[in-house]
């Protein structure tokens, strides 16, 4: 009896219904070139999105670090890709057989969203830093990591204090991008896209320290009127239950031009101590005027290093 392995990606998602999609498209970026999967090589179950790859495709995740990028319509052909949310991405392997019998093989799909090669396996409960593994965990009202699954005491190291020297030498560092077309209607003037931090992450930033930051725009059309672009971080304060910003900064397009402009920031330290939970960041966009505003279009691409200190 022959096993023939399918390579698969399975993506975790959450905040909106995956069965109430009709149209999805998944772009996965990696250092050598784009694989673009759509309604045929894609199936959902419950919250999860099963992406069958060829083998060719397969080694290229395997070897080098991705991105994945989700767009979507419902059935009523609304844009909802925005509301798709990655919590983590796994990659296996699903057996076929020729005669009776089954056979699973798995490895995990290797993203490099560091420069201290880190790879993400879980994002929601373990790290990989260079051969090592390590666990974030919580014991005696202390945040801190574990070098053992089972969460045993004598391997747990406490965060330091901010009076102390830091455990983590390093911060955590996120290469980011946002780039595509948005179409503005009247009916539906906003772009919303957002990446989120692991959870259990969330409520140990301190500091964010954007170190670099592409930004262009520009208007598909010379007749139409600007749009602004925000870039935006994400946060939750301790008495609320509901997101609220805590850093934002915006950019237009020329209005009635196409003319691509092009800004930069470098190195803009952003507190959040004030915030219980960091949750996200992403980019936002409106038209100038956001009631009775004709449709128009506009290009954005936003690319950059984020620096997140624990």
């Amino acid at each position: 009896m022959v096993n023939i392995s399918i390579p698969t990606l399975q993506i975790k998602t959450n905040g909106f219904n995956l069965p109430d999609i009709k149209t999805i498209n998944i772009t996965i970026i990696y250092q050598k070139g784009t694989v673009n999967k759509k309604n045929s090589d894609i199936e959902i179950n419950n919250d999860i999105l099963i992406v069958f790859l060829t083998q060719e495709e397969s080694e290229d995740l395997k070897k080098n670090g991705a991105r994945i990028f989700i767009s979507a319509t419902d059935y009523n052909d609304v844009d909802v890709s925005s509301q798709v949310k990655i919590v983590w991405v796994k990659k296996e392997n699903r057996s076929t057989t020729s005669a009776g019998g089954s056979f699973v093989s798995k490895d995990d799909f290797e993203q490099t969203i560091s420069n201290m090669d880190i790879k993400v396996e879980d994002l929601e409960n373990s790290l990989s830093i260079g051969n090592g593994r390590i666990y974030l965990d919580y014991q005696d009202g202390k945040y801190g990591i574990n070098t053992d699954p089972h969460r045993g005491a004598d391997t747990f190291s406490p965060f330091k204090s901010d009076k102390e020297t830091d455990l983590i030498s390093s911060p955590l560092v996120i290469q980011m991008k946002f780039s595509g077309t948005h179409f503005f209607a009247p009916s539906s003037n906003t772009l919303d896209l957002r990446n989120y931090f692991p959870t259990a992450m969330q409520g140990l930033i301190k500091k964010i320290i954007i170190k670099t930051m592409h930004i262009k725009r520009s208007n598909t059309s010379a007749s139409k009127g600007s749009v602004y672009f925000e870039f935006k971080i994400y946060g939750m304060k301790e008495e609320l239950t509901s997101e609220s910003t805590i850093y934002s900064n915006s950019w237009a397009t020329r209005s009635n031009y196409t003319y691509v402009d092009t800004s930069y920031l470098s190195d803009v330290e952003i507190d959040t101590s004030s915030f219980k939970y960091v949750t996200g960041f992403g980019v936002y966009a409106y038209g100038k005027e956001a009631t009775g505003m004709s449709s128009k279009s506009a290009n954005y691409d936003f690319w950059g290093i984020i620096e997140a200190y624990l």
